[in-house]
């Protein structure tokens, strides 16, 4: 009995979201002028103030990793031991550790921005 009713359920879901975009498109068409402008408007500075703020989110820990690299380094390391081969390999493990933080931040970054933009068309198409 579950199986026979999807199709109809799935009709339903498509007839309904048809509804909410016809809905939302007579909206924006009988707008005026200017509250078209006003939303294009606030939708790009919204846009810009997003991308502004996880630019400098990014940049801030990207200075950190930079900062905590160059302690570490020069910390752990001086001129003489950069020629032995187990300082060598702490090195390069450090930079490596570093590099990883670094993309998963904007992997995190991006992977917010797509969830952002997901629950924005989800917002949209409810009434």
């Amino acid at each position: 009995m579950h199986l026979a009713f999807d199709p109809f359920k799935q009709l339903l879901q498509t007839g309904e979201s048809i509804k909410r975009r016809a809905i939302i498109d007579l909206f924006n068409k009988t707008m005026s002028g200017q509250k078209r402008l006003f939303l294009r408007w606030s939708h790009t500075v919204q846009t810009q103030n997003s991308i502004t703020r996880c630019r400098k989110t990014i940049e801030f820990f990207d200075a950190l990793n930079t900062l905590i690299s160059s302690a570490v380094l020069t910390k752990c390391l001086t001129v003489d031991d950069l020629q032995t081969a187990p300082i060598q390999a702490k090195r390069v493990v450090a930079e490596k550790l570093l590099s990883n933080s670094r993309a998963r931040t904007k992997e995190a970054y991006t992977t917010w921005k797509d969830c952002a933009r997901t629950a924005r068309f989800a917002d949209a198409f409810k009434l």
